[in-house]
């Protein structure tokens, strides 16, 4: 009857909210990963480990390519032998970069919001033209923005702006199925002794990957219909339409 309808829809609208409310918590911005490279070089560590991980996400490095030779440059992450003159493809071609990953665990989707101000430090003949990267699954590597130009050769490296990836739609909810991978390519070096790296600049973490990591359940679209209601839960908003 129409007082019995009425309890389930109060009891759904409750139910719901207070999901809803646990769902919009647990999509709160946070640091998915973060670096400190305070007293690091790649020498020590390759790959180096995140100092700051997100609950229920796996992250792998940062890590360089294979075709980059490690450094002892304190409070760096990064080494020579990048690519000479060149381009990214070919950057790409010689395995010219420094990488990470980041998995969603079981049960878990990981949306990225952005990578955080960072600095890019070079010597006199390494490499000054850098560019970011991703790859989700098996997929192609495709750019982020475009080439990062850098000229500096001083040890306070060279102040690069946060970088948003909130609207790249291949980078939001994505589940444990699948890896993300972050690349920055680097060419335009004049000797291969040059070096390039990501450069301690403040306090505590130097390179940060931010985003948020929800429980799948909370992504899910749940729908009921019937003669006299229907509900429906969307990212946003719950809507509870009665028809008498």
């Amino acid at each position: 009857d129409v007082c019995s309808s009425d309890l389930v829809v109060r009891f759904l609208g409750c139910f719901i909210a207070i999901f809803l409310s646990t769902s919009m918590a647990s999509n709160a911005q946070v640091t998915l990963a973060g670096w400190d490279f305070n007293g690091t070089n790649s020498s020590a560590s390759n790959p180096l480990s995140a100092n700051t991980t997100a609950s229920n996400i796996t992250v792998v490095g940062l890590s360089l390519g294979s075709g980059i030779t490690a450094s002892n440059t304190a409070s760096t992450f990064g080494g020579a032998n990048w690519t000479l003159n060149g381009d990214a493809a070919t950057a790409a071609s010689n395995n010219d970069f420094i990488s990470l990953t980041l998995t969603a665990n079981s049960g878990y989707t990981i949306s990225l919001n952005g990578i955080s101000a960072y600095n890019i430090r070079r010597s006199g003949t390494g490499a000054n033209s850098f560019l970011w990267q991703y790859q989700v699954g098996a997929g192609s590597w495709t750019d982020i923005g475009s080439t990062i130009s850098v000229s500096s050769s001083a040890s306070g490296g060279n102040s690069q702006s946060a970088i948003s990836l909130s609207g790249i739609s291949a980078l939001q909810t994505v589940s444990s199925s699948s890896t993300i991978g972050l690349r920055l390519l680097g060419w335009g070096a004049t000797n291969s002794a040059g070096t390039g790296f990501l450069n301690q600049f403040q306090t505590g973490d130097d390179f940060i990957i931010t985003g948020s990591v929800v429980a799948a359940s909370a992504n899910a679209f749940w729908a009921s219909s019937g003669d006299r209601k229907s509900t429906r839960l969307n990212s946003s908003h719950l809507v509870i339409s009665y028809a008498v």
